[in-house]
């Protein structure tokens, strides 16, 4: 009876072991699936987050050439102003604003806004006076997108407005999760860095709480 007791003893306390060693996996395993999912996350913002940045340099080049640009249709309609100003004069080599422009003028005249402010104001006929006021309102224009464009920024340029709004929404997301990940005593690393250092992304350091530490 005696050795019946001890062995009934042993397995109860056996029992009791193996269900605190189950419940101690349990609670380990869950720690490392919330570790893992923190980590994802984490990459997939600062993958997005490096991804923006280079959204942004994109934009920012192609505003500046397009500075350029403005900078030659500049040049390209304060040429036309003095054609038109050479060409349509009287007898004695007056300008006369009310002369109407020749068909190939006015073509010229459509192509050049076409090209550098993508529109075809000119229709129908034309007076040299006329068009002479359209090229004017395209110089002060192109003038006006040209400071835009060689100096652009989330006030002045659409792009960059969108591309700060979603870095600003990304760098929030980020801080929560880095905020999560300290309360679970995780330490997130970027996946370029685990990379570097021959490590599994999801394979982070961290300092488990007591209540999941095993011996």
């Amino acid at each position: 009876m005696k050795i019946f007791i001890l062995s009934l003893v042993a397995f109860v306390l056996c029992s009791n072991f193996a269900l605190a060693s189950d419940q101690s996996s349990m609670v380990s395993a869950e720690f490392s699936k919330t570790k893992s999912d923190l980590q994802n996350h984490f990459n997939l913002i600062k993958k997005s987050l490096r991804d923006l940045e280079l959204e942004k340099a994109k934009a920012i080049r192609e505003a500046k050439a397009q500075a350029l640009k403005d900078q030659e249709g500049i040049k390209a309609f304060e040429t036309y102003d003095v054609l038109i100003s050479s060409r349509y004069v009287d007898n004695e080599g007056k300008y006369l604003s009310s002369l109407e422009v020749s068909p190939k003028d006015h073509e010229n005249l459509n192509v050049l806004f076409q090209s550098y402010l993508r529109t075809n104001p000119l229709v129908g006929r034309l007076s040299a006076g006329h068009a002479r006021r359209y090229i004017s309102w395209a110089i002060d224009r192109l003038k006006e997108l040209h400071q835009f464009n060689a100096d652009p920024s989330e006030k002045n340029n659409p792009d960059l407005e969108i591309l700060a709004r979603m870095t600003k929404e990304n760098e929030n997301s980020l801080g929560t999760v880095t905020e999560l990940a300290s309360r679970l005593g995780v330490k997130l690393e970027e996946a370029s860095a685990l990379a570097e250092m021959g490590k599994d992304p999801n394979q982070v350091s961290e300092r488990a709480p007591a209540s999941v530490r095993t011996r």
